[in-house]
């Protein structure tokens, strides 16, 4: 079994090893402790297109997420006031 070069494989630690931690847990951008993990199916569209914005901004896929929630519930919640 063929796992890629050393660089494809570390690839994942890397972006873990550059999350925000707090006390050893990984915290979200606000410094907010994240909750459990949820799962979310995604057209293969959107799914490309959080790629490669994830890839502009070198962060990774739950951070791009995470952020542009964030942002959305700020936004938001600044209409309803």
């Amino acid at each position: 079994m063929n796992k890629g070069t050393d660089a494809q494989s570390n690839r994942g630690f890397e972006q873990v090893s550059k999350s925000p931690r707090n006390k050893g847990q990984f915290t979200s951008p606000n410094n907010e402790p994240l909750g459990k993990p949820i799962g979310v199916r995604l057209p293969p569209s959107l799914e490309d297109w959080i790629n490669e914005e994830a890839k502009k901004q070198g962060v990774n896929k739950g951070n791009l997420i995470r952020n542009l929630l964030a942002e959305t519930k700020y936004y938001r919640s600044q209409q309803s006031s």
